[in-house]
């Protein structure tokens, strides 16, 4: 967490509202999903299901900007909301193409 100190707020709350999705979807991934690496990419992608999982992923996003909003570092929050749109345009590709 020092590193995200010496960011701006703003930064710091993207950056986190982008890597903590990334590491629940790929934890997710891992542990609900059988089979190698690829194998599972190649199910979820044959099967459609890639823009679900991603919205699932993104889910923390709220208890991130819950925490900034509390802590009143609108910034923060504001990087967060900004990420989580970057989740939501993922999954709209993933869902619809």
């Amino acid at each position: 967490m020092v590193f995200f100190r010496r960011l701006s707020p703003g930064l710091a709350g993207w950056l986190m509202g982008l890597l903590v999705p990334m590491a629940t979807l790929l934890l997710m991934i891992h542990f609900f999903v059988d089979g190698a690496w690829s194998a599972k990419m190649n199910v979820l992608e044959v099967q459609n299901r890639m823009g679900a999982w991603i919205s699932l992923g993104a889910v923390p996003n709220l208890l991130l900007f819950a925490y900034w909003i509390r802590k009143k570092n609108d910034a923060a929050a504001q990087g967060v909301l900004g990420a989580t749109f970057f989740w939501a345009l993922l999954t709209l590709f993933f869902t619809f193409r």
